[in-house]
């Protein structure tokens, strides 16, 4: 074959490859996450921890080879199994992919079936996990939902929305970042949660996003909340001091970010890091930031935790922080 047409096969075929390498991460995050959420031993845990801030290493200098690696090893230490090669090599076979394939597909159906008829569908009203694309006026925006049980129809319920950090998928905060724990919680306090697919550049067009909730779900605009982790931690903050932004509290994990000199912030905010955290520096000045700027911020800092475990670490803190903020109003 040519060089011309290798290189435009090349070329056409790297996104595909690079997809077929982010499931594999994110498989194998998910097993280190599972392997976390049940391992109690604070030695385990502290192993895990090594490797897990090692794979976060790697995979900021685009390594992702050793990212997947590093993954591994911290699966094995959680279960207190030497990470020998053969071990590595067969835990690595081991991962099955459980992301809602069928799940999905059976969604989709209903819907086409519904469409077809001509009847409007419960499909998306129904409680439980759903995915949607939004169309805004630059872009479509892909969002995951999370739904309550028992949502009446007279009765509007607060938000959470859950930015994810730079690489990461509107997945993470469901099937990463300590299982899914923030998630399920904010569930059964009866919030919605709603997490958006994130751009690097874009950021995410929050307004049109709840717009369109707000035209089949219960959800209360006055009782919003704002949680990022990393690059989601600097997009929090910029949709929390955008013109019109209307927003109960903000919660900014793992990351900081520009924080306009002039711009004033009355809600209450939760700045999380890890002592351990490469954005450790980031988060300080942030915190400094937003006193700075009005609001009543509360830091925490976590001893011996690296950048991609503050989410889960800090998850109790976090909740407590949001349903203090979503409290009925006194009048």
């Amino acid at each position: 074959m040519p060089l011309p047409a290798l290189l435009a096969l090349a070329f056409l075929t790297l996104p595909l490859v690079a997809q077929v390498d982010r499931l594999e991460l994110c498989l194998r995050l998910r097993e280190v996450e599972r392997s976390l959420a049940d391992e109690a031993d604070a030695a385990h845990r502290k192993a895990g921890f090594a490797h897990i801030e090692q794979a976060v290493a790697g995979f900021f200098a685009f390594d992702l080879a050793a990212t997947a690696r590093s993954l591994s090893e911290a699966e094995l230490a959680l279960r207190d199994i030497p990470a020998a090669t053969d071990m590595l090599f067969a835990n690595a076979l081991s991962l099955r992919p459980t992301l809602p394939g069928t799940a999905i597909l059976a969604e989709a159906e209903a819907l086409a079936a519904a469409v077809a008829s001509g009847k409007p569908s419960d499909q998306l009203a129904r409680p439980g996990q759903h995915w949607i694309a939004v169309r805004s006026p630059t872009r479509s925006q892909v969002a995951r939902l999370a739904i309550p049980n028992g949502a009446k129809a007279d009765e509007r319920l607060a938000v959470v929305v859950a930015l994810h950090g730079a690489g990461g998928s509107e997945n993470m905060f469901f099937d990463a970042y300590g299982h899914g724990a923030l998630v399920q919680a904010c569930v059964e306090r009866g919030w919605f949660v709603i997490a958006p697919r994130c751009g690097l550049l874009g950021g995410v067009d929050l307004p049109a996003l709840l717009a369109a909730m707000a035209t089949r779900w219960p959800i209360d605009h006055q009782r919003l909340v704002l949680v990022g982790h990393s690059m989601g931690a600097m997009q929090a903050v910029a949709a929390a001091v955008a013109p019109g932004a209307n927003d109960r509290a903000i919660a900014a994990l793992g990351g900081g970010g520009r924080f306009p000199a002039d711009a004033r912030l009355s809600l209450p905010s939760f700045v999380g890091i890890g002592s351990r955290d490469f954005a450790r520096g980031n988060a300080l000045q942030l915190h400094a930031a937003l006193q700075r700027a009005g609001s009543k911020d509360d830091l925490r800092e976590y001893g011996g935790v690296e950048h991609l475990k503050i989410l889960p670490i800090a998850t109790p803190d976090v909740l407590d922080f949001f349903a203090a903020a979503l409290a009925p109003i006194a009048r």
